[in-house]
């Protein structure tokens, strides 16, 4: 014969197991949401270094054909050699240019600087957060 408190604590395992059941259900569906974001995350990484290779193949060749037809510099053939002759005016190019330049670096460092630093705060707090549960 089973005592009340017998009967209690098969009533308290049966919870118990009830809700390892549904957490282990719940760990499973996150794991399986977890994989599939990690399935996507690599695809568009490999788009990513697709894009990244065509933009440094053609990026150059875009440049130097840009930057050829605006006028400043002109080619001659000269007794079979190439002569290169550059415009007075090439200093407005210069001087919008490099300081455009400059300006981009200096932002995409504070970018990368602020969200280096708010990455390391986070982890930072994630850690104190564990270790002191």
């Amino acid at each position: 014969m089973y005592s009340h408190s017998g009967q209690f604590r098969d009533v308290i395992a049966l919870r118990d197991n009830e809700r390892m059941r549904d957490l282990t259900r719940l760990t499973f569906e996150s794991n399986e949401r977890m994989q599939s974001l990690t399935q996507q995350t690599v695809k568009e990484t490999k788009a990513m270094k697709a894009l990244t290779l065509i933009a440094l193949i053609y990026l150059p060749a875009t440049f130097t054909a840009t930057f050829l037809s605006m006028g400043y510099i002109h080619t001659t053939s000269v007794k079979g050699g190439l002569r290169l002759t550059v415009r007075k005016e090439m200093w407005i190019y210069l001087a919008i240019t490099l300081p455009l330049l400059c300006v981009t670096f200096i932002f995409w460092f504070a970018w990368y600087y602020r969200n280096r630093k708010h990455e390391e705060e986070t982890t930072l707090e994630a850690g104190k957060q564990k270790g002191g549960v």
